[in-house]
């Protein structure tokens, strides 16, 4: 008669041991700092835990520029030899990267590096891509899978699923490739360059882009790339103010300053290029940019 209440205590215990253990589990792992060895969660072989590089007021880091990743005629004008580089020479570039011990980051990574004295790997790397074309879902994506890189695409949201004969992304692909680990950014609403716009009009367009993205993916909306690198006080003012924690332009550079987060600096990949000159193009003592076209060129 005097067992019942000690086996209904032993029970009683034996449950809050098990509830607390379970919540010290589930504590521990919220609360574990995310991608710790900078391998994409993808990755089936992680590559080996890079040196962290300890948060200072400036960091060579190279933001790599890339738009069309296609084939070109043999006809095809500076413009368009300035914005493409072919799929095997992307994906030779990736590969080189891969090789050479550069860890692809977010820029939520670079954002974090300045702002709360997150390390990064010794020799990060952000890949962009911009204006939302398809080859960013057929190509490179695929690749950045394959050699365990990450990238960061910029795509204006009027322009996806568009059906006027463009080649642009859809939000069906945007969704697959946020699931897959991939960061998108702000390219705007229009693509208009935000240099010639009110500040009403640069607020929609910062904010609304912003929304529409954060719609549609998995990670917070962090960076902003502005369209044609147009920019002026105005609208380097306006972007923190909707949200935006960096922002980069078309300038050449492979050194990036806590000061300049919203002057962020990008190397241009041009087509001609070969594995000799993209090494000499990341290098931080040379790091020579191709010329960028005007924005408007790029519309589709």
């Amino acid at each position: 008669m005097h067992r019942r209440p000690t086996l209904t205590l032993i029970v009683l215990s034996t449950l809050l041991v098990l509830l607390t253990t379970t919540a010290l589990v589930a504590c521990a792992e919220t609360s574990a700092p995310p991608r710790a060895t900078y391998a994409p969660p993808f990755c089936p072989n992680p590559a080996r835990i890079p040196r962290p590089v300890a948060p200072a007021e400036k960091v060579s880091l190279p933001i790599l520029m890339y738009h069309h990743i296609t084939r070109l005629p043999p006809n095809a004008n500076a413009t368009w030899r300035t914005l493409t580089v072919t799929p095997e020479a992307f994906e030779a570039q990736v590969k080189w990267l891969a090789d050479n011990g550069y860890h692809a980051i977010y820029f939520s990574d670079l954002v974090a590096y300045f702002r709360d004295g997150v390390s990064l790997p010794e020799k990060p790397i952000i890949l962009t891509f911009d204006d939302g074309w398809t080859d960013d879902y057929t190509v490179v994506y695929p690749i950045l899978r394959k050699y365990c890189m990450v990238g960061t695409f910029f795509p204006p949201v009027a322009w996806v699923n568009r059906s006027n004969g463009s080649k642009v992304i859809t939000w069906s692909m945007i969704e697959e490739m946020s699931r897959g680990g991939m960061e998108f950014g702000s390219h705007t609403i229009n693509h208009y360059l935000l240099n010639e716009q009110t500040a009403q009009r640069i607020t929609e367009e910062l904010v609304g882009s912003k929304a529409a993205l954060e719609q549609h993916v998995v990670l917070p909306v962090v960076a902003l790339a502005y369209p044609g690198g147009g920019h002026n006080p105005l609208v380097v003012s306006l972007a923190p103010k909707a949200g935006y924690g960096a922002a980069v332009g078309v300038k050449a550079g492979v050194e990036q300053a806590h000061s300049d987060l919203f002057l962020l600096h990008r190397i241009t990949i041009p087509y001609s290029d070969d594995l000799k000159a993209f090494e000499r193009r990341i290098t931080p003592k040379s790091a020579p940019n191709a010329p960028v076209p005007p924005a408007s060129i790029k519309r589709p």
